[in-house]
């Protein structure tokens, strides 16, 4: 079990400092002699708890995070279009080449997608939701689209090339 531990402890350190230290120093100023057992075996934990994220994007967002640094915009494969935002928001027109879905993901009371043709008609409702969660859309046709988001808080969605 102390060889398990001593791995884990070195493995938590060459990654500490292959992005820079991280959170293994509790001050930026403290010297090497302060980092402790105790943040090894957290920072260990935390590499050890991403190894088992299946998600490509969200395995290195969890590294990052163990890291303390910031992560990369990283498109995932077959992203068309991702955006972010908090309450209303309109898109611009994007094109989908092919069947598309939309994900979404909401920490707010209420969210709902219009989608929208390039004249600004509605086309029908593809994302309804109340309360916190994540769900998709059905597959829809290819062509040109904007989308209408109407929340209360936060919210993510992902316009995604059908599977």
């Amino acid at each position: 079990m102390a060889q398990l531990w001593h791995y884990g402890a070195a493995l938590a350190l060459l990654v500490a400092v292959a992005f820079g230290g991280g959170k293994l120093a509790a001050e930026e100023t403290a010297p090497p002699e302060a980092v402790t057992p105790e943040a090894v075996e957290r920072l260990a934990a935390q590499i050890s708890a991403c190894a088992m994220v299946s998600d490509p994007t969200e395995r290195l967002q969890c590294y990052d995070e163990a890291a303390g640094r910031e992560g990369d915009t990283v498109v995932p494969e077959g992203v068309i279009l991702e955006l972010a935002g908090s309450d209303d928001f309109d898109s611009d027109r994007f094109r989908a080449d092919g069947p598309w879905h939309l994900r979404w993901d909401s920490s707010g009371s209420i969210f709902t997608v219009e989608l929208n043709n390039v004249a600004g008609e509605l086309i029908g409702i593809i994302g309804n939701q109340i309360g916190a969660g994540s769900n998709r859309s059905e597959a829809l046709p290819p062509g040109d689209y904007m989308l209408a988001v109407r929340a209360i808080g936060e919210w993510q969605l992902w316009v995604m090339e059908e599977d």
